[in-house]
C-alpha cells in the first residue's frame, strides 16, 4: 500500500504534541477573573462584547444606540486613566477595524495592550505601573 487514503477516507494528520489554543472567551473569563481579584480596589473593570452579535438586526441597534465595532475586550479605569485589554488566543490577530479603533483610543491617550494570556494581561498591567493586591497561582 502507497500510504494514500482510500476513496471517501481522509488523508491522516501528521500527530502534533501541542496545547490547544484556548477559544478566546475562555481566555476572557480567566483574566477577567484574576483581575476582579488583583487589581487594586479602586480600579473599575468591566468586559466589552459586541463579539456576539445575534444578527444584523442586533448590529443594527447596537451602532443606532452609538455601538463603535472594534473595541478591545477589558476596559480598566484607575487614578483617571483608561487601559484596554484586546485578548487574543496564541495565533490570532487583531483585525483591520480593531486596529483603526486602537490607533483612536491611543489619539484619546487610552492605553492599550494585545494580550494572549493572562501573564501577558499582567505584564501589561506592570507596565502601566498599575499595582496589584497579589497573584493567582493556577
Amino acid at each position: 500500500m502507497s500510504g494514500l487514503p482510500l476513496f471517501g477516507e481522509r488523508p491522516r494528520r501528521a500527530f502534533r504534541l501541542t496545547e490547544r489554543a484556548k477559544p478566546e472567551h475562555e481566555l476572557q473569563r480567566e483574566v477577567s477573573h484574576a483581575l476582579r481579584i488583583m487589581l487594586p480596589r479602586e480600579a473599575f473593570l468591566t468586559a466589552i462584547d459586541h463579539a456576539h452579535k445575534a444578527n444584523a438586526l442586533t448590529g443594527a441597534i447596537l451602532r443606532g444606540r452609538g455601538a463603535v465595532s472594534g473595541l478591545p475586550d477589558l476596559w480598566i479605569i484607575w487614578r483617571g486613566r483608561s487601559y484596554l485589554i484586546e485578548l487574543k488566543r496564541r495565533g490570532g490577530r487583531v483585525s483591520d477595524t480593531q486596529q483603526i479603533c486602537h490607533e483612536l483610543l491611543r489619539r484619546a491617550e487610552a492605553r492599550i495592550a494585545v494580550c494572549h494570556s493572562l501573564d501577558e494581561a499582567l505584564d501589561a498591567l506592570a507596565v502601566w505601573g498599575i499595582p496589584l493586591r497579589g497573584r493567582v497561582v493556577a
